[in-house]
């Protein structure tokens, strides 16, 4: 209970606000009803009613077990309770043969109903309850109601269904809308816009995680940093979107490359990629990293100006961390970005592993 009570209103930190606004309006119901129950039970002991009294107290208990049996299972809770709600409120009215202002909380029951089952499902749970409800007040028309006071009831009611829907409807299409656009906006902040890798912010932000996922798995990671060889006299020679389209081209090969669940590939900046992947032995890291190396040159696309071969070509340093080792991602960023440089001053399209 504490728990449930303590969850905090961020609808779009949520993976399904529409989803997590019905679970806060449904804590809000199980409590609210509990100690409305409460109430009522405090107040039939003191008026005397007894036979409301065992009522309620059977109904608080019944409610109460609910609540520590189906702990876990909430959304099973929920139809318990507005089950119960429901059932309550046409017992109630039965009691009262409608009169007594009874069968008005029929119109909060809808709302809530709507709310908690969305649209769809509010409006059958909402249908039958009303299906139940009007045939039994049309009964005591002419003896508890007056033909208008029912024509007037069925009216209101109806009408809530409708706008209750409406508004339900509307909310989560633009809660829905929200969430979307959200999701946009993260992949945007995530990946670069020319390639679809992901940017050096995500590197940033996973690179330590790589590391701790490969420690759990007993796996080594290989980090690689790659650059593309002679990249500003292509860009001179050709253009700067033939440069663009020789990044996108590169980007993926890489992508192609990579295709395992938790492989990644980024565009840190400029013509500069990054790599992390995991392998059970260091020769198996160099031997991707070779073979990524082959196939850039392989696409065969011309570079006049590159002073190590008639196409375009790529230098990588590769950096492997081991799982016993601690390595903070500065220091390994640090000691791969080296290796890049050693593969670059010793002849570029090669890549350098220190082991």
């Amino acid at each position: 209970m504490i728990n449930w009570a303590n969850i905090p209103l961020k609808l779009l930190a949520y993976k399904d606000p529409v989803e997590y606004r019905a679970n806060i309006t449904a804590n809000f119901i199980i409590y609210l009803s509990l100690i409305g129950l409460a109430l009522f039970t405090a107040g039939h002991l003191y008026s005397g009613n007894t036979a409301l009294f065992y009522g309620c107290s059977l109904l608080l208990s019944i409610l109460s077990i609910s609540m520590a049996i189906f702990n876990k299972q909430k959304s099973l809770l929920i139809i318990l309770f507005t089950l119960f709600m429901g059932s309550g409120l046409l017992f109630i009215i039965y009691i009262n043969k409608g009169q007594n202002y009874s069968a008005t909380w029929s119109f909060l029951y809808i709302y809530i109903c709507m709310i908690v089952y969305g649209h769809k499902n509010g409006l059958i749970f909402t249908g039958i309850y009303l299906l139940i409800l009007l045939p039994m007040l049309f009964t005591w028309v002419g003896h508890n109601l007056g033909i208008l006071e029912f024509i007037r009831f069925t009216f209101i009611a109806l009408t809530s269904l409708f706008f209750s829907y409406l508004s339900e409807w509307s909310i989560s299409a633009t809660l829905n809308k929200l969430a979307d656009t959200q999701k946009k906006l993260e992949i945007i902040s995530q990946t670069d816009g020319l390639t679809g890798l992901y940017n050096r912010r995500q590197f940033d932000s996973v690179f330590t995680k790589e590391i701790n996922t490969a420690k759990r798995n007993k796996n080594i990671l290989a980090f690689v940093i790659l650059d593309i060889d002679y990249f500003k006299h292509y860009n001179d020679a050709y253009g700067h979107q033939e440069g663009d389209f020789a990044l996108i081209k590169v980007a993926q090969q890489l992508q192609e490359g990579m295709q395992r669940s938790n492989d990644a590939v980024f565009r840190l900046g400029g013509e500069e990629f990054a790599l992390l992947f995991q392998v059970k032995k260091e020769r198996d890291a160099v031997t991707v990293t070779e073979n990524i190396i082959k196939i850039i040159e392989q696409l065969q696309i011309p570079h006049r100006d590159s002073q190590v071969s008639a196409y375009l070509t790529i230098s990588a340093g590769l950096f492997t961390i081991k799982p016993q080792q601690i390595i903070s991602e500065q220091y390994a960023y640090k000691a791969c970005d080296e290796l890049l440089y050693q593969a670059k001053k010793s002849g570029r399209n090669q890549v350098i592993h220190c082991i």
